[in-house]
């Protein structure tokens, strides 16, 4: 849970850093500021998911899904 809070923290950083640059250095106005922040919070969540996959989340995940569909077999081998 730390590695995702720090993970969490730094891409957040980023992301500001980049809106600074990228939305308001250039004086993005109305929509066009609206598209570009979206866009860089939808690469945070990117990002994050990515940071965190294998450590935090568990990357199996879908097997327990999968184990109700095919009861009795064992998770991964559909």
């Amino acid at each position: 849970m730390i590695r995702l809070l720090v993970a969490g923290t730094l891409l957040a950083l980023i992301t500001y850093w980049l809106h600074r640059r990228l939305v308001r250095a250039p004086g993005l106005t109305g929509k066009s500021a609206f598209v570009a922040d979206l866009a860089l919070v939808v690469l945070l969540v990117v990002a994050l998911a990515a940071s965190v996959t294998g450590t935090v989340l568990d990357p199996a995940w879908h097997a327990h899904w999968d184990s109700s569909a095919t009861a009795g077999s064992p998770p991964g081998s559909t």
